[in-house]
């Protein structure tokens, strides 16, 4: 396998708690202050939303999407409502594991066929709770470097889960 999918084994993130990873989305959604901002949220927070409920997150996309041309504030309190509705639901290994199949998908014409069996394997193990979320996440990270995904780089999902040994 490639140099940048090795880790060193001493590298750690303490872990959050996901009432921490919550609040800190909150307080991002409550800096949205005109539409183009909430949109900017709802695309950073794509992946994060995702491993809750793609339910919730094609209602969100729907409210931000502003079919009825609602004013700002009228879609902040729509999204806001729907996203409390987000966090109610905790992620789940089938959840995360379609999060992660999506992301996956950005790599599909960059990544090698060694590469994509090294990551599809490395996918059926975390849903076989063979191998920790955050371990996955951090070797899709890498990959947002290597190939140059600043889409995938922004995602918050990223951010909280990057402790290999939390899953």
């Amino acid at each position: 396998m490639t140099q940048i999918m090795k880790r060193d084994e001493s590298y750690s993130v303490p872990a959050l708690k996901l009432d921490d990873i919550h609040n800190f989305v909150y307080e991002r959604l409550n800096e949205t202050k005109e539409m183009s901002d909430l949109v900017k949220f709802h695309s950073v927070n794509k992946f994060l939303i995702m491993s809750h409920s793609s339910f919730h997150l094609n209602k969100l996309g729907n409210i931000v999407a502003n079919h009825e041309k609602l004013d700002f504030d009228q879609v902040f309190k729509k999204y806001n409502e729907e996203l409390k509705q987000v966090f109610t639901k905790k992620p789940t290994t089938m959840t995360h594991y379609n999060a992660l199949q999506h992301i996956l998908g950005h790599f599909s014409p960059d990544f090698t066929g060694s590469e994509k069996r090294y990551f599809l394997t490395v996918l059926q193990n975390f849903k076989d709770d063979k191998a920790p979320l955050g371990e996955v996440l951090q070797l899709l990270r890498d990959c947002t470097t290597k190939y140059d995904k600043s889409y995938l780089s922004r995602q918050t999902y990223f951010l909280f889960f990057t402790n290999p040994n939390d899953s």
